[in-house]
Protein backbone atom coordinates (compact mmCIF):
# COMPACT_ATOMS: atom_id res chain seq x y z
CA UNK A 1 0.00 0.00 0.00
CA UNK A 2 1.74 3.10 -1.17
CA UNK A 3 1.50 6.17 1.29
CA UNK A 4 -1.29 7.83 -0.69
CA UNK A 5 -3.65 4.78 0.36
CA UNK A 6 -2.44 4.78 3.55
CA UNK A 7 -3.55 8.34 4.06
CA UNK A 8 -7.00 7.97 2.68
CA UNK A 9 -7.69 4.82 4.33
CA UNK A 10 -7.09 6.73 8.05
CA UNK A 11 -8.74 9.35 6.72
CA UNK A 12 -11.32 7.28 6.20
CA UNK A 13 -11.20 5.93 9.56
CA UNK A 14 -10.86 9.59 11.10
CA UNK A 15 -14.44 10.31 9.95
CA UNK A 16 -15.85 6.70 10.71
CA UNK A 17 -16.63 5.98 7.36
CA UNK A 18 -17.25 2.66 5.97
CA UNK A 19 -15.05 3.35 2.78
CA UNK A 20 -13.46 6.06 0.80
CA UNK A 21 -16.44 6.84 -0.90
CA UNK A 22 -18.13 7.54 1.94
CA UNK A 23 -15.62 9.73 3.73
CA UNK A 24 -15.65 12.19 0.72
CA UNK A 25 -18.91 12.46 0.92
CA UNK A 26 -19.11 13.05 4.76
CA UNK A 27 -15.91 15.91 3.95
CA UNK A 28 -17.36 17.50 0.79
CA UNK A 29 -15.05 16.85 -1.35
CA UNK A 30 -15.84 15.60 -4.86
CA UNK A 31 -15.96 11.89 -6.08
CA UNK A 32 -13.03 11.74 -7.85
CA UNK A 33 -11.08 13.55 -5.67
CA UNK A 34 -9.27 10.81 -3.96
CA UNK A 35 -8.62 9.49 -7.56
CA UNK A 36 -6.97 12.92 -7.91
CA UNK A 37 -5.04 12.31 -4.81
CA UNK A 38 -3.68 8.90 -6.07
CA UNK A 39 -2.72 9.65 -9.40
CA UNK A 40 -0.88 13.04 -8.03
CA UNK A 41 0.55 10.99 -5.23
CA UNK A 42 -0.40 13.49 -2.87
CA UNK A 43 -3.08 14.47 -0.23
CA UNK A 44 -3.33 18.27 -0.15
CA UNK A 45 -2.08 19.59 3.64
CA UNK A 46 -5.69 21.29 3.12
CA UNK A 47 -7.61 18.12 2.43
CA UNK A 48 -6.37 16.22 5.89
CA UNK A 49 -7.09 19.97 7.41
CA UNK A 50 -10.32 19.49 6.68
CA UNK A 51 -10.78 15.34 7.57
CA UNK A 52 -8.81 15.96 10.95
CA UNK A 53 -11.68 18.84 12.23
CA UNK A 54 -14.64 16.18 10.59
CA UNK A 55 -13.06 13.12 12.61
CA UNK A 56 -11.50 15.28 15.23
CA UNK A 57 -8.11 13.69 15.03
CA UNK A 58 -4.58 15.34 14.59
CA UNK A 59 -3.63 15.88 10.89
CA UNK A 60 -0.32 14.61 12.14
CA UNK A 61 -1.89 10.74 12.70
CA UNK A 62 -3.61 11.34 9.01
CA UNK A 63 -0.50 12.68 7.40
CA UNK A 64 2.10 10.18 9.09
CA UNK A 65 0.17 7.59 10.77
CA UNK A 66 2.95 7.45 14.06
CA UNK A 67 1.41 10.62 15.79
CA UNK A 68 -1.20 10.09 18.54
CA UNK A 69 -4.12 9.93 16.57
CA UNK A 70 -5.87 12.67 18.93
CA UNK A 71 -4.63 15.17 21.51
CA UNK A 72 -6.83 13.47 23.93
CA UNK A 73 -4.12 10.44 23.81
CA UNK A 74 -1.67 12.89 24.58
CA UNK A 75 -3.71 14.22 27.42
CA UNK A 76 -4.12 11.12 29.17
CA UNK A 77 -0.60 10.39 28.83
CA UNK A 78 0.26 13.43 30.68
CA UNK A 79 -2.31 12.47 33.83
CA UNK A 80 -0.70 9.35 33.72
CA UNK A 81 2.53 11.12 34.14
CA UNK A 82 1.34 13.43 36.71
CA UNK A 83 1.75 16.43 34.72
CA UNK A 84 -0.49 19.14 35.01
CA UNK A 85 -2.95 21.04 32.49
CA UNK A 86 -1.82 24.55 32.21
CA UNK A 87 -5.62 25.86 32.63
CA UNK A 88 -4.43 29.08 32.50
CA UNK A 89 -3.70 28.61 28.77
CA UNK A 90 -6.55 26.48 27.74
CA UNK A 91 -8.77 28.93 29.21
CA UNK A 92 -6.60 31.64 26.96
CA UNK A 93 -7.43 29.28 23.93
CA UNK A 94 -10.94 28.75 24.50
CA UNK A 95 -11.73 31.97 25.12
CA UNK A 96 -9.96 33.24 21.65
CA UNK A 97 -12.09 30.47 19.83
CA UNK A 98 -14.92 32.18 21.50
CA UNK A 99 -13.69 35.90 20.19
CA UNK A 100 -13.27 34.35 16.84
CA UNK A 101 -16.33 32.46 16.10
CA UNK A 102 -18.17 35.84 17.34
CA UNK A 103 -16.32 37.55 14.97
CA UNK A 104 -16.58 35.26 12.04
CA UNK A 105 -20.67 34.80 12.77
CA UNK A 106 -20.06 31.22 13.15
CA UNK A 107 -20.83 28.43 15.46
CA UNK A 108 -19.29 25.24 15.64
CA UNK A 109 -20.88 21.68 17.26
CA UNK A 110 -19.09 21.25 20.87
CA UNK A 111 -17.27 18.20 19.77
CA UNK A 112 -15.27 19.70 16.81
CA UNK A 113 -14.31 22.77 18.55
CA UNK A 114 -13.01 20.65 21.68
CA UNK A 115 -10.64 18.84 18.83
CA UNK A 116 -9.67 22.27 17.92
CA UNK A 117 -8.55 23.27 21.43
CA UNK A 118 -6.78 20.15 21.96
CA UNK A 119 -4.77 20.67 18.55
CA UNK A 120 -4.01 24.13 19.61
CA UNK A 121 -3.24 23.42 23.18
CA UNK A 122 -0.82 20.88 21.91
CA UNK A 123 0.65 22.94 19.69
CA UNK A 124 1.22 25.35 22.18
CA UNK A 125 2.53 23.34 25.23
CA UNK A 126 4.97 21.89 22.57
CA UNK A 127 6.15 25.34 22.23
CA UNK A 128 4.34 25.73 18.95
CA UNK A 129 3.10 28.93 18.63
CA UNK A 130 -0.37 28.90 16.25
CA UNK A 131 -1.28 31.58 14.10
CA UNK A 132 -4.79 33.38 14.45
CA UNK A 133 -4.81 32.83 10.79
CA UNK A 134 -4.53 29.10 10.83
CA UNK A 135 -7.38 29.10 14.22
CA UNK A 136 -9.92 31.10 11.55
CA UNK A 137 -9.08 28.28 9.16
CA UNK A 138 -9.99 25.73 11.51
CA UNK A 139 -12.97 27.16 12.60
CA UNK A 140 -14.28 27.87 8.88
CA UNK A 141 -13.63 23.97 8.38
CA UNK A 142 -15.31 22.97 11.08
CA UNK A 143 -18.40 25.03 10.58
Amino acid sequence: MCDVDKIISRMVDAVGAKDQTEMLEICGFSSGAAGNWKSRKKVPKKSIMVVAAHGNVRPEWIEKGDAPKSSAVVMEKQADYSLSIDWELMNEIIIMLEELQDELKMRINPEKISGIIQMIYMDEIEGTEVPKAKVIQLIKLAA
